[in-house]
């Protein structure tokens, strides 16, 4: 087989990648030697507390979409050592979906919370912390509501889980396209290499844009859903604000905390047009009146 065919056969398994190695990792979470490098778990039984809050708000979910068709679709929620939510998998998979909450979510006294952050960031074992500190990092019911809503919403949306993968063949695709046209002066294997740099170069910014993107579609759905997730919604972001204050933004992570800044902002945002456009809304209809 010639360089050129085997540069173009490459090339494809180049293109399929990330989707099949996303696949792999969102639909197959079982326990074994593979999945423990990427799936991490914190092994602590959910408080009651915690439990009825998730149990509350998937019957609530399940009621509000009135979608029988994923009831018998496993679900699973556990914990890990992190400080905002992530779900893996989707309802649209085989195996389902699992929802990972922070283990500061399921932390509801004092002192273990004042340890788990001492044992976490060896650089605060010696620093004393006051009450008052602790305090702002206890997040509130509605709070955990919004992100349970928010995670539920994840599940169930196609697009949390494929576009990813779309937007690497989509990259690839154009680069290799693009590329094509040099052929001839820089040859097939020297072109796909090219296209291949090319996408490993702005995959990762196009996936940020759409992450962001993505991120303040679900605040706003949510939201919608009920204005009740309002008050949920703004104490998470102060819940993350007295984390980072706490910890330092580097060991929240500064990827992390700039994008709860652009989803705070975005959500304020709204929040200003929404309550401009009723104001409108009423001149309007009070001027229609006195005509």
């Amino acid at each position: 087989m010639s360089k050129v065919n085997y540069a173009k056969q490459i090339y494809v398994a180049f293109a399929l990648s990330v989707p099949t190695v996303s696949l792999v990792i969102e639909g197959y979470r079982s326990e074994n030697f593979f999945t423990k490098f990427y799936f991490k778990k914190v092994n602590k039984e959910l408080t009651p507390k915690l439990a009825d809050l998730i149990e509350n708000e998937i019957d609530s979910f399940l009621i509000e979409h009135k979608s029988f068709s994923i009831r018998d679709i496993e679900f699973k929620v556990s914990l890990y050592d992190n400080f905002t939510p992530k779900t893996w998998g989707s309802f649209l998979l085989k195996e389902g979906s699992e929802i990972q909450f922070p283990v500061t979510f399921n932390i509801q006294d004092y002192d273990e919370f004042r340890e788990y952050i001492k044992n976490k960031f060896l650089s605060l074992k010696d620093t004393p912390i006051p009450y008052k500190f602790i305090s702002d990092c206890f997040l509130s019911d509605e709070g955990k509501k919004f992100c349970i809503k928010r995670e539920l919403f994840k599940a169930n949306n196609g697009y949390h889980l494929f576009f990813p993968s779309f937007l690497w063949i989509f990259s690839s695709s154009i680069f290799y396209l693009t590329v094509s046209f040099l052929f001839p002066v820089t040859g097939i294997p020297i072109g796909c290499l090219t296209a291949a740099l090319g996408t490993i170069g702005i995959y990762p910014t196009l996936l940020k844009k759409y992450k962001e993107k993505e991120e303040k579609y679900f605040d706003k759905i949510v939201i919608d859903s009920d204005e009740l997730y309002k008050k949920g919604a703004d104490d998470f972001f102060n819940y993350c604000r007295s984390l980072k204050k706490l910890v330092g933004i580097e060991n929240f992570g500064k990827s992390d905390f700039d994008l709860i800044e652009k989803r705070m902002h975005h959500i304020k945002k709204k929040a200003i047009e929404s309550r401009l456009m009723n104001r409108k809304n009423f001149i309007e209809k009070k001027n229609n009146t006195q005509l």
